[in-house]
């Protein structure tokens, strides 16, 4: 979405909510299930919810006002943190890894803070007018794609020179694994994925050819195996030796999956988003995926690059929830609520 068009939504939300979010008790009295159901119980309520992500302690979201906050997942009523305030004029790129949070704002300028907060201003770790709207994170660095290359800079700050990843390379989406980082080569539809060191030492090199009319989606790295989305299929092939012979269909949906922003995998399963439903399957694959979740989730969270509407961790899968929706406006999570896995 243009800065044009996330300002309309943001000003249409504002007469709707006042531009104020409110927390409300934590619910523990709806029933666990094994099927997502209406009752989950929720985390907190929260007017126009535009993303969220998870690690072993914290749950992080973004709004589309452009604050980006978190709190401990224990105690998310008295533990909520605020890394930044954006502007209802433009998206705010986030990403957390490691302990560590990171946020552009103005499509230029990266500041970073410690998960548990900032403890006073943010780390200014660098500025380039040529950032894309993209940024990822991976142990104590975060990635961003220029102009022409892709760049890394440590979480306390690179100055004004960032370090080379790659050059005269542009990536629509950044997964990593122990060593490497890997990207869709042409910004997510045609094509193939790339992958060079993470730390920038050895150039790039092919890993997947692939030019199948339905083009490349989403990737995600885990365990050995790269993962991709192909339309309505999700593949795999090794990292160590991805050719055509390697490459398994793990699964096919019953339509196509078009949140760039979708597939993830940890130590035992696949998840992905495909319309308004979180999906997941067995890493090893299956005929029919299992809904994580009602129909509820808002597809490709407008306007917010990168931003997920579902998370999982070891136990839960957190996810937002639309409740009703206005008329005239685009589905807008209003909580986030949480199901176990």
């Amino acid at each position: 979405m243009t800065r044009r068009g996330l300002k309309l939504v943001s000003l249409l939300l504002c007469c709707l909510t006042g531009c104020a979010g409110h927390t409300v008790d934590l619910d523990r009295t709806a029933p666990a299930s094994s099927a997502p159901t209406s009752s989950d119980p929720s985390v907190f309520a929260e007017e126009g919810l535009a993303g969220v992500w998870v690690d072993e302690q914290r749950l992080y979201w973004l709004t589309y006002f452009g604050t980006f906050q978190s709190c401990l997942k224990a105690d998310c009523e008295h533990t909520r943190v605020t890394y930044a305030k954006g502007s209802h004029e433009q998206a705010v790129p986030v990403a957390v890894a490691n302990g560590h949070v990171y946020w552009a704002l103005d499509l230029a300028r990266v500041f970073s803070c410690p998960a548990e907060g900032c403890g006073g201003e943010p780390v200014k770790v660098v500025r380039d007018p040529g950032l894309r709207a993209h940024i990822y994170a991976n142990q104590d660095h975060v990635y961003w794609s220029s102009d022409v290359d892709i760049y890394r800079c440590a979480a306390s700050g690179c100055g004004p020179t960032p370090e080379v990843v790659v050059s005269g390379a542009i990536a629509g989406q950044l997964a990593f694994d122990e060593t490497h980082a890997y990207w869709v080569s042409t910004g997510g539809i045609t094509g193939g994925i790339m992958r060079a060191r993470a730390d920038g030492s050895q150039p790039p090199e092919p890993v997947v050819d692939w030019e199948q009319p339905d083009g490349l989606r989403s990737i995600a790295v885990g365990g050995g195996y790269l993962y991709w989305v192909s339309g309505a299929h999700v593949f795999r092939c090794p990292t160590a030796n991805c050719n055509a012979s390697a490459t398994t269909l793990l699964v096919t949906t019953d339509g196509a999956i078009y949140d760039v922003t979708a597939l993830m995998v940890d130590a035992s399963a696949m998840y992905w988003q495909k319309a308004s439903t979180g999906y997941t399957c067995p890493l090893e694959g299956c005929e029919q995926p299992a809904a994580l979740t009602p129909s509820r989730v808002p597809s490709t969270p407008l306007g917010v690059n990168d931003a997920a509407s579902f998370a999982v961790d070891a136990t839960d899968v957190y996810w937002l929830d639309e409740g009703d929706r206005q008329p005239g406006l685009p589905p807008l999570a209003k909580a986030i609520r949480k199901t176990p896995l």
